[in-house]
């Protein structure tokens, strides 16, 4: 994805969950905005195309939701009391890294 670096940042953070019937669905975890980017028509056939040659049956990719990592977290009450207090959302949720990493 060196054409598309943000196309390729976004697949980064996505996860395979399943394949049927030719279709490879992925989740993509984080804002409304990272689906839409990967369902724009022009990125759509760019990744579809790329998985067509690197998955044999997969004839086209399907983007999902991804909230199995975060609904334990968004259902938290320390989450749920902040969230409701400053009248938001939660709109990511990322694993933290080890400790000594990044820090």
């Amino acid at each position: 994805m060196a054409k598309k670096p943000m196309l390729g940042s976004v697949l980064a953070q996505a996860r395979p969950v399943d394949i049927r019937n030719g279709d490879l669905v992925i989740a993509v975890s984080g804002n409304h905005f990272h689906r839409e980017m990967l369902n724009d028509r022009a990125n759509r056939d760019l990744v579809q195309a790329a998985v067509r040659r690197q998955i044999a049956g997969v004839e086209r990719v399907v983007v999902a939701e991804d909230d199995g990592a975060a609904g334990g977290v968004k259902d938290h009450p320390a989450v749920r009391a902040i969230v409701a207090e400053l009248e938001g959302e939660v709109v990511a949720v990322r694993r933290r890294p080890p400790e000594g990493e990044g820090q």
